[in-house]
């Protein structure tokens, strides 16, 4: 006959006063064990406090470095078109183009702003604070071209020349951009900054169809 240990009383007694617990799970290397009480609905349900390093390990990234590069070059990048529409905004006689113009400003204004935001939120430079500075400028955004250039050459003309200028920079402008934002969707990882990549590639390639209308036009 198995005799019981000695002590068994008292922890069959010990059982009773404190309610069965059940162990539920041990995660991982095995250092947070959750009990929860059984026994009684009365019974409180008592939860091994988890280490704060444990919790930071626990929780999901929530972005990686193509997020930051991402929203960095998509800052120069709003940058760089809202400066190109505030122009035409000012100088085009075109209703429609000034129309257009005024619909990327007040899209990517906002943006911009909410990118910055992320930017800060990440300990992360904003792009004139890092290796980005000066990219704004180097043709990335413009489609090859130079964008002070671009900005030179536009102010210099007027009537449909200008139009037709403006137009064709925002259009490899756009193209860029959505090269951008295809690359954040299969690389990035925050799931705030990929939706706006979705976003953005939605609205441009519209707005890159609405574009080629209005040069056709134009060129008749």
């Amino acid at each position: 006959m198995r005799r019981e240990p000695a002590n068994s009383g008292k922890q069959t007694g010990a059982r009773v006063h404190r309610g069965r617990f059940t162990v539920f799970a041990t995660i991982g290397a095995g250092v947070m064990t959750i009990l929860a009480a059984c026994s009684s609905p009365d019974a409180p349900a008592t939860i091994t406090p988890t280490p704060n390093s444990e919790v930071a390990a626990s929780k999901t990234v929530e972005h990686n470095l193509a997020d930051v590069a991402f929203v960095q070059m998509m800052i120069n990048s709003h940058v760089d078109a809202t400066d190109l529409a505030g122009l035409a905004q000012q100088t085009s006689g075109n209703e429609r183009v000034r129309e257009l113009a005024e619909r990327i400003n007040v899209a990517q204004g906002p943006e911009i702003n909410q990118m910055r935001d992320w930017l800060e939120r990440w300990g992360a430079p904003a792009p004139e604070d890092s290796e980005m500075s000066g990219m704004a400028h180097d043709g990335m955004s413009t489609g090859g071209i130079d964008q002070r250039v671009a900005m030179i050459t536009l102010l210099k003309l007027d009537g449909k020349a200008f139009d037709r200028k403006f137009l064709n920079l925002m259009d490899a402008h756009h193209r860029v951009t959505l090269a951008i934002a295809r690359k954040q969707l299969s690389q990035g990882q925050s799931a705030a900054a990929i939706a706006l990549a979705r976003s953005i590639i939605t609205v441009q390639e519209s707005e890159i169809a609405e574009m080629q209308t209005l040069l056709r036009e134009l060129n008749q």
